[in-house]
């Protein structure tokens, strides 16, 4: 899943091929809650996606 990166940070390609300290101390959480995190953003998506768009009138 692409991520956007704010202009200055470094994007999550780069970030992803750190060793887990320097990834922690760029992120600010270990990489095991970082892609926990990651799972449950792209199934809230996936849902979101799911129930499609707006309802007709």
């Amino acid at each position: 899943m692409p991520l956007k990166a704010r202009k200055g940070m470094m994007k999550f390609a780069k970030a992803k091929d750190l060793d887990n300290e320097k990834f922690r101390r760029l992120t600010g959480v270990k990489r095991s809650t970082f892609d926990q995190m990651l799972l449950v953003l792209e199934i809230s998506q996936k849902e979101k996606k799911a129930r499609g768009g707006r309802v007709h009138k």
